[in-house]
This record gives structure tokens, C-alpha cells and sequence, in this order.
């Protein structure tokens, strides 16, 4: 019977690819953001060259978040010259063979906790949620989070499969500074080499290797003086509640869009309350960096210049996908003794 449920779970998986692959076909180009930032910054790389001056200082594209880190649209611009021509579709491709190894990287961090059964049970569940469907191929393909979801995976799997931590902090490095070079708040991924059970004089080095991209590109900003559409304010000590109040109702508010997450928050919770103790593994390498990254981001939704209000209500959804492979996998460890 194992089997037979096993070999289905593929099938449906395999569903799941093609589906997103026939959202790039038939549906391309429908995320804002991929048209104003991603895609439109690979074409100023494509038509100016690797300095894009027009796309970074013009007013004219100041929608496009000019202050974003440049390393996705430069790669994507590299396809366009590969094939001598501006043809979207040959980017976003790319995305349902992203979510392919997303699925895989998932499936190979479960299976050194679990079964191969187990693994890919815990695989499915994940492989459906909305966003990462959403961003693989069907309406927001040619954003940048789910790219920020392989390197989470990635990172995740390093961690719990070494059994030598030492061997895997500059690995661990290079993927962070990877990550702060798709997205400002790839450098969240810091917490997980924070956390990783290793020699802490051993993690200093690692650490500056992994933090110094994202100082580099922080002072370019300064220096050339690229547009800045958004960062921090000073607020009056009395509207942080309010701020902190409208974080957690839009939160909460992802929490029960049951469209994007079917019922797997309130499975989470249930979970975490009642199931059995998690590995002391867990707690210490991926639980504390979750709520430490999970800080970051509500440290930024309060003193954001955006509206709170706007900010979080526009976002939440990408920034869960972001940290999905870290609460997933809390969920995981905790859920998959209750099959045994």
C-alpha cells in the first residue's frame, strides 16, 4: 500500500511541475513586480551593459526600487545575451525547474530525519502551498523570493546533515552572501550560520566573509547615491504598540488565508503545542534562527518609512514563502512522530 501512496505522491508532484510550467507558457508576465523590477532591470543590463546607468539613477524608474540588489537581474540579462535577444519566457522558465529543486532539496533535508515514505508525505503537503505554486510558474513567476526559499533549503540541509559543522560555515557563508545579493533581507539568512553548532572563533571569519557583500552594496548605495524609495524612520515611542498591533493582524490575517495555506497554520500551532518535544538540533539550528529572522522582519515592519498598514499587508505573503523552508521544517520534526 506504501507503494502505491508513494508512487502517487510523485505523481501528483509531477502535476504540480506541469502546472507551473503551463502558467509560464500561457500566463506569462503577470507579477508587477517581475514586469517594474526584475525583468525590467535584466533588460537595462541587457541594452547598457554590466552599468546600468539610466535604470539605477533615472527618475523615471524609480518604481522599480532602484536600491535592490542587482545579482538576479544581472544573471537573468546573461540569458538574454546567451540567446541574442530580450525573450522573457526563456527566463521565467527557469522558475518550474527552481520549484523542482526546491521540492528535491525539501525531500533530501526530510529524508535525513525520516523515512523516504515520510519525507515525501511532507514533501506534498509543502510542494502545494499557493505562493511557492504561485512563484514557481502561475501568475508571480520572475519575482525573486522563491529564489530566497532554495537558498533557505540549501542552507537548511547543510546544517542538519553535516555531522562536521566546522566543514560546512564557509559553504554556508558563500549562500548568504549569495542571498543578500537577490534580496536586502537575504542577509537574515545569517541567523542559521549564527546558530549552527559549531566552534564559535571558527564562525567569525565565515561571518565577515558572508555580512561583506551586503556592507559593499549598502555603501554603493551612499556612494553613487542610488535612489532610495524606502528605509527606516524614527517613530514616537507611542505608536509602536499600534504598529506591533497592525503587524500581528495582518499577520494573523496570512495565518488564515486559507487560499494560499489551505489549513496549515492552524495544524502548526496544534502541532507545536501538543506534539512531541522537537530534537534539541531543531531548537537550536533552525527553531533560532526562525525567530530570530522572524524579529528582523517585524523589527522592519514597524519602523519602515511604508506605512505599516501597507507594508505588511503587501508583503507577508512573500516573506512567509521566504521562511517557509525554517518553519516547515519545525513543523516537520515535530509532526512526523506522530506517524510512526
Amino acid at each position: 500500500m506504501r507503494r502505491i501512496v508513494f508512487f502517487l505522491l510523485i505523481v501528483l508532484i509531477t502535476f504540480n511541475l506541469l502546472y507551473c510550467l503551463a502558467g509560464v507558457i500561457y500566463y506569462p508576465m503577470q507579477s508587477m513586480d517581475t514586469i517594474g523590477i526584475w525583468l525590467l532591470k535584466a533588460k537595462g543590463f541587457y541594452l547598457e551593459g554590466l552599468y546600468p546607468k539610466n535604470m539605477l539613477f533615472s527618475e523615471r524608474y524609480a518604481f522599480s526600487h532602484q536600491q535592490y540588489p542587482l545579482l538576479l537581474p544581472l544573471i537573468f540579462s546573461f540569458i538574454y545575451k546567451t540567446i541574442g535577444s530580450i525573450n522573457e519566457t526563456a527566463v521565467l522558465i527557469v522558475y518550474p525547474f527552481l520549484y523542482l529543486g526546491i521540492i528535491f532539496l525539501a525531500f533530501k533535508t526530510l529524508k535525513t530525519k525520516t523515512s523516504s515514505f515520510n519525507a515525501l508525505l511532507f514533501t506534498f503537503v509543502y510542494s502545494v502551498f499557493s505562493p511557492l505554486l504561485g512563484q514557481a510558474g502561475r501568475v508571480h513567476a520572475g519575482n525573486a523570493d522563491i529564489f530566497l526559499t532554495f537558498t533557505y533549503w540549501l542552507g537548511i540541509y547543510l546544517v542538519v546533515s553535516s555531522k562536521n559543522k566546522d566543514k560546512i560555515l564557509f559553504p554556508l557563508a558563500l549562500l548568504i552572501a549569495v542571498a543578500s545579493q537577490i534580496k536586502t533581507e537575504g542577509i537574515f539568512m545569517l541567523s542559521l550560520l549564527i546558530f549552527t553548532d559549531a566552534n564559535f572563533k571558527k564562525k567569525v571569519l565565515p561571518f565577515f566573509l558572508a555580512i561583506f557583500p551586503f556592507l559593499i552594496w549598502q555603501w554603493l548605495i551612499r556612494y553613487l547615491n542610488i535612489p532610495n524609495d524606502f528605509g527606516f524612520k524614527l517613530i514616537p515611542f507611542y505608536q509602536i504598540p499600534g504598529n506591533i498591533l497592525t503587524s500581528f493582524f495582518y499577520i494573523f490575517k496570512e495565518f488564515v488565508n486559507f487560499k494560499n495555506w489551505y489549513i496549515f497554520w492552524p495544524l502548526f500551532i496544534l502541532v507545536l503545542l501538543f506534539a512531541p518535544e522537537m530534537q534539541r538540533q531543531t531548537k537550536n539550528e533552525i527553531l533560532k534562527p526562525l525567530l530570530l529572522s522572524s524579529f528582523l522582519y517585524l523589527f522592519i515592519y514597524i519602523f519602515s518609512s511604508i506605512s505599516t498598514e501597507i507594508y505588511v499587508s503587501s508583503s507577508i505573503d512573500r516573506v512567509l514563502l521566504q521562511l517557509s523552508p525554517l518553519f516547515f521544517f519545525v513543523f516537520f520534526d515535530k509532526a512526523h512522530k506522530l506517524l510512526k
